[in-house]
């Protein structure tokens, strides 16, 4: 190892537990989920399934690539590309 942390005096742990004290108190107000889970994460995760699978000759519907990520059940295409889709 080329460097070694120097270990932590009383107050440096002090404050250590101030920073851990306040990050559990806030995580409310800035620790905000913002996961993208709404018909435009669907649609753009479909349009690269799409351009992924269409790279190896196997043509997916929108519609298809949508039902297949959300747990449906395609209308337009085969089990065998529908494995491609999931994988």
């Amino acid at each position: 190892m080329l460097f070694s942390t120097p270990p932590l005096d009383e107050h440096e742990h002090a404050v250590c537990a101030r920073v851990d004290e306040l990050r559990r108190a806030l995580r409310g107000q800035v620790s905000e989920d913002r996961r993208w889970t709404g018909l435009l994460r669907r649609v753009s995760s479909a349009r690269a399934i799409q351009g992924s699978n269409s790279i190896e000759g196997l043509d997916v519907t929108l519609d298809d690539a949508v039902a297949a990520i959300g747990g449906g059940v395609p209308l337009d295409t085969p089990q065998d590309v529908l494995g491609a889709i999931k994988g």
